[in-house]
Parts: C-alpha cells; structure tokens; sequence
C-alpha cells in the first residue's frame, strides 16, 4: 500500500474541494 500516493491524492482532493469552496463563496448570486 503507497501511503504517500495515498496522501498525494487526498491533498489533490482537498485543495480541488477548496477552490470549489472559495469559488462558491465568490460567485455573485
């Protein structure tokens, strides 16, 4: 088991999920 390629995938998840985030949070209604 790659634990560190587990990691990396996890820290690509969040920072996507992030930018989502802060997109929404940019986005005018």
């Amino acid at each position: 088991m790659h634990l560190v390629l587990w990691m990396h995938l996890v820290c690509l998840q969040a920072s996507q999920i992030v930018e989502n985030i802060f997109a929404l949070l940019s986005h005018p209604c």
